[in-house]
């Protein structure tokens, strides 16, 4: 492994400088071959291309490495001060310092832009990596509502390769989703730019699940899928729980309130004007059952023998 990682850092030198000579070599080859069709004042045309694709793909280095290369090559091969073509040392001097000017210049817009490059292409394969290993389900819709990404989770609970899926109408091709409540939230996603959320029961699996689309940079949808049959059977559970509670406190009957009752026999007076015994009256109104027995404070009043 360390040596794979050393071989490596010496391809990353050696690279651009490889490419660099690689392109000027072709360049020059084209400008021999066109030597009696193109003037000789056009002798680094065919290198400032060189360097461009040096900058391009390798970056300021190559692209450097490149001018430095081509500059010398088309004044060995196109400049020589024998030339006739060439009036002057002063003329040939101001030809190459502006091909070396330009080529350092394209160098660095060039690397600037590869930077740039690689950095937006790690980004994307930080935010695709992150997307690909959440376990529940992540797709991105276009404007028209059709896959053009599908992570990992998505494939194995659709049953479909992404390959097979990139391009399909999202309606077409993922049961769940074949739900008129959800269809018209998505279109209202896209249409009005606003996140949708909507929960929906999948019959063939028996499993609930939660769907939010939020509005994406290219006018289509990203959206998120997660399970939520747990919660849906504890808040079924918790329903019916209640519905007894409700049920079994509809059937109890409370007595509050003032009760008229005699100071001497101790009845009761209802709301219509009657009297009733206190067992009568609290049996009536209440869940309670009486049975009868008699206090020790009692005894001596009514059995007295007993005592």
């Amino acid at each position: 492994m360390r040596r794979v990682r050393e071989l490596s850092r010496r391809w990353r030198f050696v690279h651009p400088y490889l490419l660099a000579v690689l392109t000027v070599v072709f360049a020059l080859g084209a400008r021999l071959l066109l030597r009696t069709a193109a003037d000789d004042r056009s002798e680094f045309a065919l290198f400032t291309l060189a360097i461009m694709i040096s900058a391009w793909y390798g970056g300021f280095r190559s692209g450097l490495a490149a001018t430095c290369i081509g500059a010398a090559a088309g004044t060995h091969f196109f400049l020589q001060p024998f030339n006739l073509a060439v009036p002057s040392l002063a003329e040939l001097t101001l030809d190459i310092g502006l091909f070396i000017a330009d080529g350092i210049g394209i160098s660095w817009l060039a690397g600037e832009l590869l930077k740039s490059r690689k950095r937006a292409e790690n980004q994307a394969e930080r935010i695709l990596g992150i997307l690909a290993s959440i376990s529940d389900v992540f797709i991105a819709l276009d404007h028209g509502l059709r896959f053009i990404y599908v992570n990992a989770a998505a494939e194995q609970i659709i049953g479909t390769t992404k390959r097979e899926l990139i391009g399909k109408s999202v309606f077409e091709s993922f049961d769940l989703f074949v739900d008129a409540e959800l269809e018209q939230a998505f279109r209202r996603a896209v249409k009005e730019q606003v996140k949708v959320r909507v929960e929906s029961y999948w019959a063939p699996a028996a499993r609930w699940f939660q769907t939010t689309a939020y509005p994406a940079a290219n006018a289509g949808l990203s959206v998120y899928v997660s399970e939520i049959t747990l919660r849906k059977q504890a808040e079924l559970e918790r329903d019916q729980l209640i519905g007894t509670l409700q049920n079994k406190l509809a059937s109890v009957k409370l007595l509050n309130g003032f009760l008229p009752i005699c100071a001497a026999c101790k009845k009761i007076r209802d709301d219509q004007g009657s009297w009733h015994p206190v067992e009568s009256y609290v049996r009536a109104h209440s869940e309670a059952e009486f049975t009868h027995s008699i206090c020790p404070d009692c005894i001596p009043k009514f059995f007295s023998e007993i005592e």
